[in-house]
């Protein structure tokens, strides 16, 4: 990623709701988890992933995607 687009990044990302494992999100009508998102979530891109929660101004902390990258690794 190069220094523009991290410009571009941090601008969309300055007013989002940050969210927690066990935060609420509803997603096509259907209410889930983040955890259970996330579950969902780990055989995506990366990128498709950050993009699509940038779209509907949501973060995940930087905690819990390090503990799914573990998760990752250690599967």
């Amino acid at each position: 990623m190069n220094k523009e687009q991290r410009k571009h990044l941090h601008s969309e990302v300055e007013n989002v709701k940050v969210l927690t494992r066990k935060s609420d999100i509803t997603i096509n009508n259907r209410k889930m988890r983040v955890g259970e998102l996330i579950t969902n979530l780990k055989s995506l891109p990366s990128t498709e992933v950050r993009d699509f929660f940038i779209k509907q101004k949501k973060m995940i902390p930087r905690q819990v995607r390090m503990d799914v990258l573990k998760g990752i690794i250690d599967t």
